[in-house]
C-alpha cells in the first residue's frame, strides 16, 4: 500500500477554517478513497473531533494549539527526527518551507503551492520579512522533487521570482471539491436559520477578514447597491469592518467563522458571492459557491478568469464596476444558477485523478 505524508497547519478531524485546510481535507478524502495510507502531520487545534478517517495516522506537532508558523516549522524538524517512514513514502507539504526539515530524507518530496505565501508575508509583515521568507521559500522549492501549483497564474509569478529552474518542476493541477456536499440545499431553511427573509437579496463574503482579502471593497459596494450583506469569517479586520458598517449605515450581518460542514448552508443563503481580494491563487470559495448555484463577482486575481465567465457565472470587477455588476446579477440571480452548477462540475477530484496519481 502506498504511503503519503501530508503536512499542513490544520487538523481535518476538527473544525476547519481557510482555503488550504479545506483543500487538504478534500485531498485527504480523495487519497483514502484510492487506497492510500496517509500520515497526516498537522497543527493541534482546539475543539472536538467531528470527522473520522480510516487508514490515517495523525501526528500533532505539539500539545499546544494555535502555534505561530515559525514555531510550527521548528516542530517539524523535531517530528522529522522521530518519524519512521518507508523509503517509498511520498512527503507532501502544503507550503514550501514545511518541506525543508525533511531535506535529507531519500523519500520523494512534493510541495503544493496555494498562491504565493512570500507575497502574503510582505503585505502583512513588511519588506524585510517578506524578503527573508522568500529566501526560505526558495530553499523549500529547491528541496522539492516536484511542485504542484493549484493556480496556473501562480506559476508565471514564480517564474519572475526564481526563473525556469524552479518552475520547470511545477505542474498546474486545480483543486477539486466534492459536489455531493452541495446537492439538495434548502434555501428557505438556511435563510430562516441565519435570519434572512425569503425574498431578501443577500450578498455573501465568506473568508478571512484580512488585508489581502480586501473585504472593505465589497462592504462599500453592498451599501451603494442598497442590498443586504452577509459577512462570514474572522480575522484582524473584524472590528474595522463592523465600525465601517456602522459608519456607512450598511445592512450587514456578521457571522463568526464556521465549520467547513456549514459552508453549503451558508452559501444557500446567498444570491451573490463576492471576492474582492488583492491577490489569490485558485480561490476554492468561488467553485463552492457555483456548486451551490450562486453567481460570483470577483476582482481579476489568480485564476479567477478560469472560473468566472462574464455574464454566465458572474462578473470580474474592479472599484469602478463592482456596484453596476452587483446590481446586474441581483436583477435576476436565478438565471445564473444552472450555468454555475455546470461550471463547478469541471472542478472535482475525480477530474484531476490522473494528474495527481
Amino acid at each position: 500500500m502506498n504511503t503519503v505524508v501530508l503536512i499542513a497547519d490544520s487538523d481535518p478531524r476538527k473544525k476547519i477554517i481557510g482555503g488550504i485546510a479545506v483543500y487538504t481535507k478534500y485531498y485527504l478524502e480523495y487519497l483514502i478513497r484510492n487506497g492510500t495510507h496517509v500520515v497526516f502531520i498537522g497543527k493541534k487545534t482546539q475543539g472536538p473531533v467531528i470527522n473520522h478517517f480510516e487508514n490515517v495516522e495523525f501526528v500533532e506537532t505539539s500539545r499546544m494549539p494555535a502555534l505561530f508558523s515559525s514555531v510550527f516549522l521548528i516542530y517539524l524538524f523535531h517530528i522529522n527526527r522521530i518519524l519512521n517512514l518507508p523509503n517509498d513514502a511520498i512527503i507532501q507539504a502544503q507550503r514550501a518551507d514545511w518541506i525543508i526539515p525533511f531535506k535529507n530524507r531519500k523519500n520523494q518530496k512534493v510541495v503544493t503551492l496555494h498562491g504565493s505565501h512570500s507575497k502574503n508575508v510582505s503585505l502583512k509583515k513588511g519588506f524585510f520579512l517578506g524578503k527573508l521568507y522568500s529566501f526560505i521559500e526558495w530553499c523549500g522549492l529547491k528541496t522539492a522533487d516536484s511542485v504542484i501549483s493549484v493556480s496556473e497564474d501562480n506559476i508565471s509569478y514564480y517564474k519572475t521570482l526564481y526563473g525556469s529552474k524552479i518552475t520547470s518542476k511545477m505542474k498546474f493541477i486545480p483543486p477539486g471539491i466534492d459536489l455531493t456536499h452541495f446537492e439538495n440545499l434548502d434555501r428557505k431553511k438556511a435563510r430562516k436559520k441565519y435570519g434572512f427573509k425569503e425574498d431578501e437579496q443577500v450578498v455573501l463574503f465568506l473568508g478571512r477578514f484580512e488585508k489581502e482579502k480586501n473585504p472593505q471593497m465589497l462592504l462599500r459596494a453592498i451599501k451603494e447597491s442598497n442590498t443586504t450583506g452577509f459577512f462570514v469569517g474572522s480575522g484582524q479586520l473584524e472590528e474595522l469592518l463592523k465600525n465601517l458598517s456602522k459608519e456607512l449605515n450598511a445592512n450587514i450581518t456578521f457571522q463568526k467563522a464556521i465549520e467547513n460542514e456549514q459552508v453549503p448552508e451558508i452559501l444557500a443563503c446567498a444570491d451573490v458571492l463576492g471576492l474582492t481580494s488583492l491577490y489569490e491563487g485558485f480561490p476554492m470559495v468561488l467553485i463552492e459557491a457555483m456548486a451551490a448555484g450562486v453567481a460570483c463577482i470577483s476582482t481579476d486575481v489568480g485564476d479567477v478568469s478560469k472560473m468566472i465567465e462574464e455574464g454566465v457565472t458572474g462578473y470580474i470587477v474592479d472599484e469602478s464596476t463592482i456596484v453596476d455588476k452587483l446590481k446586474l446579477i441581483l436583477e435576476n440571480p436565478s438565471k445564473y444558477r444552472s450555468n454555475c452548477i455546470s461550471k463547478a462540475r469541471q472542478f472535482t477530484w475525480e477530474n484531476n485523478k490522473r494528474k495527481y496519481l
